[in-house]
């Protein structure tokens, strides 16, 4: 025998067998048990306190962020590895300046290496760096 609440969490139970075990339980709440004789049919139960069920998950390791050849690091950047580039979805080969601007807050309004925004900033306030030498005039980017 089953029964779900109303919309204020009000429900009533007809016929129980005294030897029953009743049992309340919600989604995200650890199941309450207790026993019919518990009841008593001339006072109603007013509310029934639920303890909070919670589960701690194992940690997940993305090894593959959006492609092969990107991966970020602990404090937020993104390495990018040329040579361990890969394809991402919908594209028939490796485009750095479409993969970089699958990664958020990236943007370039005209579709060119030269005009990559970060987070609203400007091209010309990015760092470039390309093996790591700075990249004064990132128009020459791959040139």
């Amino acid at each position: 025998m089953a029964t779900v609440t109303d919309s204020t969490g009000y429900f009533t139970l007809n016929n129980i067998p005294k030897d029953a075990i009743i049992k309340v339980r919600f989604i995200g709440y650890k199941t309450m048990h207790f026993n019919a004789t518990e009841l008593n049919k001339n006072k109603p139960v007013s509310t029934f306190l639920l303890k909070q069920h919670y589960v701690q998950l194992k940690e997940v390791v993305i090894s593959k962020f959006l492609t092969t050849g990107l991966r970020k690091s602990k404090d937020g950047s993104v390495i990018l590895n040329t040579s361990d580039f890969g394809i991402l979805p919908g594209l028939i080969e490796p485009d750095v300046l479409q993969t970089v601007q699958a990664l958020p807050g990236i943007k370039s309004s005209n579709e060119t290496v030269s005009d990559i925004n970060v987070r609203g900033g400007t091209n010309d306030q990015n760092l470039v760096l390309w093996e790591d030498i700075k990249m004064y005039q990132s128009g020459h980017f791959l040139d």
